[in-house]
């Protein structure tokens, strides 16, 4: 399937047993793009990203990368040709440091290094990330954001072409989150394709090119922000049938 785009989604299903968790979604991303993934609780907006990321294998249909059919892959060889992503929950690795944690990601990272140049690669993404000077501290003493911060820097040290954000700016206080929207957007600048599910609408105006809005497991609206979130159908699966009208 040949495409101009980065990342290409064609009517993919997933079932789960009896239970219809993405019914036949299909969007595109562009290069350079942030697009956000939005929709209410339940909408199938993780199990998109874990389809993408390979975490999941599709019950139907077919998701392209560069032009490489990736839903019938492996999670690490989608990783390797250049997927990175962030989870929901924050899992920091327990007892080691951001620079150890990090140092983690390089020695399995595309360009996987030893030594003394996985820590200086790991120092660069760490101080990208805002982290320059707290390599060394205990994880455990950090906050929120910055265990977020250095998760990011996880996925970022793959040098990844496609980042995938799974509510990363979740649970921020508004200074927090100002300084997290800068940081997404000037990694976009940087010239990395971003895919995010948030439910933060400041967060998806300030950020997003495009917006693909899923209800129930499927595809409601597409477009830009103003033009997804005012759509009838997304009105109505935040609010309701009654309240939308």
């Amino acid at each position: 399937m040949k495409t101009s785009r980065l990342l290409e989604v064609v009517n993919v299903s997933k079932r789960f047993g009896g239970l219809q968790a993405v019914d036949g979604v299909s969007f595109g991303v562009d290069p350079n793009q942030v697009v956000g993934l939005i929709g209410p609780n339940g909408s199938g907006k993780t199990t998109m990203m874990n389809l993408i990321s390979g975490a999941l294998r599709v019950s139907s249909g077919d998701i392209f990368f560069q032009d490489r059919l990736i839903s019938n892959r492996p999670a690490r060889t989608i990783f390797l040709r250049g997927v990175a992503r962030t989870f929901q929950l924050v899992r920091p690795l327990g007892g080691l440091t951001p620079l150890e944690s990090v140092m983690a990601g390089v020695v399995f990272s595309r360009r996987a290094l030893w030594g003394r140049e996985a820590v200086k690669a790991a120092e660069r993404v760490l101080a990208r990330v805002g982290m320059g000077g707290r390599e060394t501290q205990p994880m455990a003493a950090l906050t929120y954001i910055d265990q977020k911060r250095v998760e990011l820097a996880r996925a970022m040290v793959s040098q990844p072409t496609l980042l995938l954000l799974d509510e990363w700016l979740a649970g921020l206080n508004p200074t927090e989150l100002g300084e997290g929207i800068e940081l997404v957007r000037s990694i976009q600048q940087d010239g990395t394709t971003i895919v995010l599910v948030e439910h933060l609408m400041d967060a998806i105006r300030s950020l997003c090119d495009t917006c693909v809005v899923m209800s129930a497991g499927q595809l409601i609206a597409q477009g830009t922000p103003d033009e997804a979130l005012q759509h009838p159908s997304v009105i109505a699966a935040y609010l309701g049938e009654a309240d939308a009208t």
